[in-house]
Formats: C-alpha cells, structure tokens, sequence
C-alpha cells in the first residue's frame, strides 16, 4: 500500500464516524417531550367536560356526522369503547362516506 491510499482510508474513516456520531447526536434530539405528556392529553381530550361540549355540539346538529365522529373518537380516549362505536356508526349511518368514521 502507498501513502496516498492509507491517507485516503484514514480520511474516509474519520468521514464515516463523524457522520455516525452526527446522525446519532440528530436521532436523540429528535425526542424532546416526555411520552407522558402525550397520555395527559389524550385523557384531557375524554374527559366528560370535554364529551359535554361534543354533545351539545350534537344536539344543535344532529344530522352532522362529524359531530358523532369527533364525539366518539373523544369516548374511545376515555375508554368508553361501547359509546364510541355507537356515535362511529351513528356518523356512518348518517353518511356512509364519510371514510373519517371508518377509520376509528
């Protein structure tokens, strides 16, 4: 080997790690809030204040379906899976091609 072809290897290994640390460095601060945050709001969202509001939004439109879609998908965050697969297929029934409902 000649000392131009070492110099080239030294060089791309020093590339090559670099590029590593950086795209390790990039991943790790790709997570910048808690996993539990994400829960908080996902309960906040199923909440029965939060279910009140959507059912009064119902009652002033009943034959709006994504009314008993955004509704449902809020019972679903509760747990109330029951109560949301009723309003889903409320939403359906009221128009089967609103594909938002079917999803859930």
């Amino acid at each position: 080997m000649n000392a131009i072809t070492v110099e080239r290897r030294t060089a791309f290994r020093g590339f090559a790690l670099t590029a590593a640390l950086l795209s390790g460095l990039t991943l790790a601060a790709c997570q910048t809030a808690p996993t539990g945050e994400f829960n908080n709001i996902d309960k906040a969202q199923g909440s029965t204040e939060n279910i009140s509001s959507l059912s009064a939004v119902i009652q002033r439109n009943p034959q709006d379906p994504e009314g008993y879609n955004v509704r449902g998908s809020a019972y679903g965050r509760g747990g109330q899976y029951q109560a949301a697969l009723k309003d889903f297929n409320q939403a359906i029934q009221l128009n089967p091609n609103f594909y938002q409902a079917y999803s859930n």
